[in-house]
């Protein structure tokens, strides 16, 4: 699919209906927008992405390394994992 439009004089532009509703873009669906060259690309996040961004962007305000990150994110899941088994048994 493919429009031609044109940004607001504040540089907004509007995704077309038939883009959005093909991609299951709403109001509250997270998107990521990055140049690449002359390329502006606009792409649904998903919530696991959005999530891995928050959590690169905490360690990194933080100094923690991507090693300690990996680590910590090891440490909560077997946490959760060793929870939910306990709930089952």
């Amino acid at each position: 699919m493919e429009r031609i439009i044109h940004p607001t004089e504040r540089g907004q532009v509007t995704i077309p209906k038939n883009i959005r509703e093909a991609l299951h873009i709403s109001a509250d669906t997270p998107l990521v927008i990055r140049q690449e060259g002359r390329r502006i690309i606009i792409e649904p996040v998903s919530g696991l992405e959005l999530l891995t961004r928050q959590l690169e962007h905490e360690a990194k305000t933080r100094g923690i390394s991507p090693e300690e990150l990996v680590a910590e994110v090891e440490r909560v899941r077997q946490e959760l994992f060793n929870k939910r088994t306990d709930v089952k048994q």
